[in-house]
């Protein structure tokens, strides 16, 4: 009597240990897919906040050369139009000294 009780709480000892390495190894799984998932999303969320600000320091970027050309021509139309003067005034006097010379 006592071999068949040894028997039976051997075989359900095996029968509670396959048991627990199912679960244990469906446990793992579930954790690992569970973790690409999680991981995935984090690099979905990384990549579309690094675009946005990639984004945002380009606008800022791209608005400051517009600032610099702008201010670049503006610069460059004042001077062409100090040299139109200057030359203007150096035609005056030498059409001055022309005349008085007369």
């Amino acid at each position: 009597c006592h071999m068949r009780a040894f028997i039976q709480k051997k075989k359900y000892n095996r029968f509670r240990l396959a048991a627990i390495l199912i679960q244990s190894k469906i446990r793992g799984f579930k954790q690992q897919s569970q973790f690409k998932t999680t991981v995935a999303a984090t690099i979905c969320i990384q990549s579309s906040v690094r675009g946005s600000l990639v984004r945002k320091r380009m606008t800022f970027a791209s608005s400051n050369v517009i600032i610099i050309q702008r201010r670049w021509a503006i610069y460059r139309e004042t001077a062409r139009i100090q040299n139109v003067r200057i030359s203007y005034s150096e035609v005056l006097q030498d059409a001055y000294l022309a005349a008085t010379k007369i």
